[in-house]
This record gives C-alpha cells, structure tokens and sequence, in this order.
C-alpha cells in the first residue's frame, strides 16, 4: 500500500473532505498541520513516502530535498504551481493584480504598477500606468503587492523600496511572504516609517506566537487565509486525488508536468 503525506494544512481543512475515500484501500494518507523549521526536517519526515500533496507553495522542494527523498514518486501539486487613498501602487500585475487595479480604478485612485516582464501596454489595458520599482514605492499611499514567488522574485522588496514609502503610506502583502525582506518591514514598522501593514503571509508559516508582527500596534495580520475557501480546497482536492488514482492504476496523471518521467518508470516496470 502506498503512504501519502499531506502538507502544511495549517487550518486542518483536508482531512474532512470526501476525496480520499477513492483511494481507500490502495494507500493510507496523513495530514501534517505544522511545518518543520529546515530542509532536514521536511528529509526525515517525507523519506518514507511514496506520494506528497503540498499546499500550494507553503513548502518548497529544491532539489536538494528532492534527492533526499528516494522513495518518493509522485508529487500531487495543489494550485497551478505549484507573493483607497490618492493613489494605489500594484506589484505585479497579473491575474489577481489586474483585478486590484480595477477596483482602484472603480474608486477613483490613480494606479501605478511594476512587474519583472510588465510592459507600458499591458499596464494601461489594466488601467494603470507602468513606473520602476523605486517610484512606485517612491510615489504610493498604497502598495499591494501580487507577485508569484519564485528565485527571481524571492526578496525582490527590500529594504532600500521601503525606505521609499512615504509616512502616510501602507503596505499590504496578500501574495508570498518571502517576497518582502520581513525584519526590514518590521523595522518600518516598529519605527513608525510608514503608517501600517497589512498582511497575510510571512517569511515562516504559521506565524509564531513570540513574532514580533504580532506586537506591531500599526499591522493588521490574517493567517494565510486568502486562498482557504471551500471552493478553492475542492479543487485542489478533487484534482489531486484524480492524479493520485490515475497513477495507483497505472495511468498518466492528468496535468503531468513530466509524462516522459512517468513513461520511463512504466517501462522500467514492465
């Protein structure tokens, strides 16, 4: 029988849906709500098991942890990868920050955005106006950042952008935390450097007790509950287990991102 590990459900949410009765029989699952501090405590945890099922990006798999891990033979992904004054600025502006924009747009705000491949013509279809990074956060009451998190992105708000901001300003992250240097966006907050923050994912989740976001009187925080709805969770589920039942009987998994990998292990089987 195979082992599935589910990860990182923080809000234990997966274990009550009706999905995994499919598999019943064919392989035993287990749900982690925490998430171990470092790589070598995601090895020790996953080394036996032959399927994971993350929660969208809340643990990354390097190929260094990849290699630790050689009894594992399906990832199930979750997601497609598998972060109202004057004036509002976008960081990013792709699916979810062309609907910022619009919002913006309905109140009246004058929208400025920033992306690594955004060009002048698709910031204006969105009704915004292209700018750099710099006077985006240079210019902004309002900086809501909508970037995906990737090694070209990781760390991409520093300290020098915030420093920028001006006093009035605030800061909203509804994407990925490890986009934004946190002990940076602490300091502006603990010192008072820009009005406040709202935010709802950070550098390690969940949250600790003892952070010191939480001790921010200027921050407004939620527990990376942007994306844990009903509907969205189905999905991700029913999506998943459809790929963990396909490849139990021996089939390609539906949205393989690999199927030459698949196929060379169906012929190593043969």
């Amino acid at each position: 029988m195979k082992r599935i590990a589910v990860l990182d459900d923080y809000q234990d949410a997966v274990s009550s849906l009706p999905y995994w009765a499919r598999l019943a029989g064919r392989a035993s699952v287990d749900v982690y709500r925490d998430t171990p501090s470092n790589e070598g405590g995601v090895v020790r945890r996953l080394r036996e098991y032959e399927i994971v099922v993350p929660i969208r990006e809340r643990t990354r798999f390097p190929a260094s942890l990849l290699e630790g891990l050689p009894a594992l033979e399906l990832l199930a992904l979750t997601g497609r990868n598998s972060g109202h004054v004057d004036v509002e600025a976008i960081v990013g502006l792709g699916r979810i920050g062309s609907r910022i924009a619009a919002f913006g747009k309905f109140l009246g705000m004058r929208v400025l955005a920033w992306g690594p491949t955004l060009d002048d013509e698709r910031a204006a279809a969105a009704g915004a106006r292209r700018v750099s990074l710099d006077d985006l956060f240079r210019e902004s009451d309002v900086v809501s950042v909508h970037l995906r998190l990737s090694d070209q992105t990781r760390g991409i708000i520093q300290a020098q952008h915030l420093s920028l901001m001006k006093p009035a300003a605030y800061f909203i992250n509804t994407a990925r935390g490890p986009l934004v240097d946190e002990k940076a966006l602490i300091a502006a907050l603990q010192e008072n450097r820009i009005a406040g923050a709202a935010l709802d994912v950070y550098e390690l989740e969940p949250l600790p007790e003892r952070h010191p976001l939480r001790s921010c009187q200027n921050a407004v925080l939620s527990p990376h509950m942007g994306f844990v709805t009903r509907e969205a969770y189905h999905l991700f589920f029913s999506q998943a287990v459809e790929a963990i039942d396909n490849y139990l009987q021996g089939k390609l998994p539906p949205r393989a991102l690999n199927p030459e990998v698949f196929a060379h292990r169906m012929a190593l089987a043969r």
